[in-house]
């Protein structure tokens, strides 16, 4: 077993996997296919009310993606020593970062003039407990110092400052989340946990009228 092979079955707990199986009669029923040495795994982030087209790495068909409905891409496996591509609305996105090899970088969609650009954000996948479920906050939005609480009363994330992500483990247990900035976000409710996958919440808006959305984290 190679040690790529070796890290992506140790780290299949992090995420629902949604890539296809292997198709080896013997072994396609027993272990998801490994991605070539030295993959790393992309997804991208609309924090804007905006439905934007995204199309990345070669997808037939775009993605809509908006910070009031479905937030994010799932993870895409990317070879980081060729180019890969994503374009929103038909329009490549240029400078995108260079991925360093074996990662999980999360990219957040900015503002660049009449067209976007990316944040990357840097996803650490150590640490996981195959009994819990691996909780992430991303806060994106403007003029907040974030606090989240479940069930209004107990306290998940504490000071996570704007354009920063901050992670823990919880029980899977049913929650309802709420952001608070100045202003406290809408509740999100979350009921249907698997132990040993991943969740991410990204709080979008501004401090005066946060919102909260959340996405099981995924690959394709």
């Amino acid at each position: 077993m190679n040690q790529l092979f070796q890290r992506f079955i140790a780290i299949a707990s992090f995420i629902t996997v949604t890539s296809a199986y292997s198709q080896t009669p013997a072994l396609g029923n027993l272990y998801p296919s490994a991605p070539p040495e030295g993959s790393s795994f992309v997804r991208v982030v609309n924090p804007f009310p905006d439905s934007l087209k995204l199309n990345m790495v070669g997808a037939d068909v775009p993605l809509t993606i908006s910070g009031l409905g479905n937030i994010a891409s799932n993870f895409k496996v990317v070879n980081p020593t060729r180019p890969f591509s994503i374009s929103i609305n038909g329009k490549p996105l240029l400078d995108l970062p260079k991925i360093a090899p074996n990662s999980w970088v999360t990219l957040v969609l900015k503002r660049n003039g009449e067209g976007f650009g990316v944040t990357a954000i840097a996803d650490s996948t150590q640490g996981r407990n195959a009994l819990k479920v691996d909780l992430r906050v991303y806060n994106l939005a403007s003029g907040c110092l974030a606090t989240v609480t479940a069930n209004q009363k107990i306290k998940v994330f504490g000071d996570v400052a704007e354009g920063t992500t901050q992670r823990r483990s919880i029980n899977p247990v049913a929650v309802d989340f709420n952001a608070k900035c100045s202003k406290e976000s809408a509740p999100l409710s979350v009921s249907q946990w698997v132990p040993g996958t991943s969740y991410s919440l990204f709080i979008v808006g501004d401090g005066d009228k946060p919102i909260l959305a959340g996405k099981a984290d995924a690959v394709d």
